[in-house]
C-alpha cells in the first residue's frame, strides 16, 4: 500500500498542490498541479512527477464556487489516482502564525481559530489558507493536518531594536527577516525590519 502526504498551497483564488509517496523516510513527488481562477474561471491542472499533463479542464464559472468547491474537484480526482494507497496527512502553507506558532503544527479546532483571528497579519494570503485548511478537514475528515508558517522562518531572528532618529514614533520589531536587495552592481543580503506604528 502506498503512503502519501498531500500539501496544499490555497491563495486567494487559486490551490496549488503537490502530493507525494512515502518509501521509509524518502519522498517522491507523485502528482502536482493547480486550481487556478477560483470563483472567475477555473482551470484544474495536473501532472504526474516527471512533468507529463495528466489534466487540463477548464469550466464555467458556478454561483458559490468556492475553496471547498475547488478542493472536492481535487479529491475527486486524486482518489481514484492514489487507488488503495493511505494519505498520511495534508501539509498547509500559512503565511503568517503570529507570534504563537513558529513550528509545524496540527490542526485541531481551537488552532484553526486562532490561525482565523492572525487574518488581519495576511490579509491577501491567510483567510485563504484558512479557507483551505476548512475545506481539506472537511473532505479529509479522519486525516491530520498541519499548518506550515512562512513566519517561522523569522521566529529565531534576534529582536534587538535598531533605532534611528525616524523611528521614535515606531515600536519594537515585529518580524525581522534577511532579505535579498539587488542594485545595478551587486546583489546583497540585508536585515529587513518591520516596524509597526505606535
Amino acid at each position: 500500500m502506498t503512503e502519501t502526504i498531500l500539501v496544499l498551497n490555497a491563495g486567494s483564488s487559486s490551490i496549488k498542490f503537490t502530493v507525494f509517496s512515502r518509501d521509509g523516510k524518502q519522498l517522491e513527488a507523485l502528482y502536482d498541479g493547480q486550481i487556478e481562477g477560483i470563483g472567475v474561471a477555473p482551470r484544474f491542472m495536473a501532472k504526474d512527477g516527471s512533468g507529463a499533463v495528466l489534466l487540463d479542464h477548464s469550466w464555467d464559472r458556478q454561483a458559490g464556487e468556492d475553496h471547498g468547491y475547488a478542493l472536492e474537484r481535487l479529491a475527486g480526482w486524486l482518489i481514484p489516482q492514489l487507488g488503495n494507497g493511505r494519505l498520511l496527512g495534508v501539509g498547509h502553507r500559512v503565511v503568517h502564525g503570529g507570534p504563537e506558532f513558529t513550528v509545524p503544527t496540527v490542526i485541531d479546532d481551537s488552532i484553526l481559530q486562532r490561525l482565523d483571528d492572525y487574518g488581519a497579519l495576511a490579509p491577501l494570503h491567510n483567510p485563504a489558507n484558512v479557507a483551505g485548511i476548512h475545506a481539506a478537514r472537511a473532505y479529509f475528515p479522519n486525516v491530520p493536518q498541519v499548518a506550515c508558517f512562512d513566519t517561522a522562518f523569522h521566529a529565531a531572528t534576534p529582536r534587538s531594536p535598531i533605532a534611528t532618529p525616524s523611528q521614535k514614533n515606531f515600536t519594537l520589531p515585529v518580524c525581522a527577516a534577511t532579505v535579498s536587495m539587488a542594485s545595478p552592481t551587486s546583489i546583497s543580503r540585508r536585515r529587513c525590519i518591520v516596524l509597526l506604528p505606535k
